[in-house]
């Protein structure tokens, strides 16, 4: 489910909804909001992701973030047969040394 669908949904304003993740409220709204033309789309952060999903109670993924046309952040889709944006993991940091 798209996040702006989730909000009407929901009866929830970006502003409240930023205010139960802790973020601005602008800044929701540039993650519900068209990108102008050419432009890339606003994306939340991996840490902002899962703060999403956890306050939709999982309603509103990772991948509910990919265009319709497969394209992430403005890029072209890659590979078909690639995993799904929440089935990827991140790589672990080594520690630092000293």
């Amino acid at each position: 489910m798209k996040l702006a669908d989730y909000l009407t949904a929901n009866g929830l304003s970006p502003a409240d909804f930023a205010e139960r993740l802790g973020v601005h409220r602008g800044t929701v709204g540039r993650w519900i909001a068209e990108p102008k033309p050419g432009k890339p789309r606003f994306r939340p952060s991996w840490e902002e992701l899962a703060k999403i999903s956890a306050a939709t109670l999982g309603a509103v993924t990772a991948n509910d973030f990919v265009d319709d046309a497969g394209e992430s952040n403005g890029e072209a889709a890659a590979d078909p047969s690639a995993p799904a944006v929440d089935q990827v993991q991140r790589p672990a940091v080594a520690p630092r040394v000293a």
